[in-house]
């Protein structure tokens, strides 16, 4: 259980830390596009937006990746915790009976 809820507090700072990456490249990427209209060289726009879609992607989905794990964690956290109480109440019956 221990193992779990440390990588559970992981994986959670983990995702915070690439939503927060994801939230300033959506915004300089924002940045990026008011800046076309008084840019002379277009071009170099669309090169760096394209970089910037490619980093904005790649961190979507290593976010998507993290959530997996993290939401699998919790579906592991549930499980265990459900055989934990299980046990637990088996035990109550055993020394009941004693």
């Amino acid at each position: 259980n221990k193992e779990y809820k440390k990588t559970l507090s992981t994986l959670r700072s983990e995702k915070e830390i690439l939503t927060n990456q994801l939230a300033e490249l959506v915004s300089e990427n924002e940045k990026l596009k008011d800046k076309i209209s008084t840019s002379k060289s277009p071009n170099n726009y669309l090169v760096e937006n394209d970089k910037l879609k490619d980093q904005l992607k790649q961190l979507e989905d290593e976010l998507k990746e993290k959530s997996k794990k993290y939401d699998q964690l919790i579906s592991d956290i549930r499980v265990k915790n459900s055989e934990f109480q299980k046990k637990s109440y088996e035990l109550e019956q055993i020394l009941a009976q004693i």
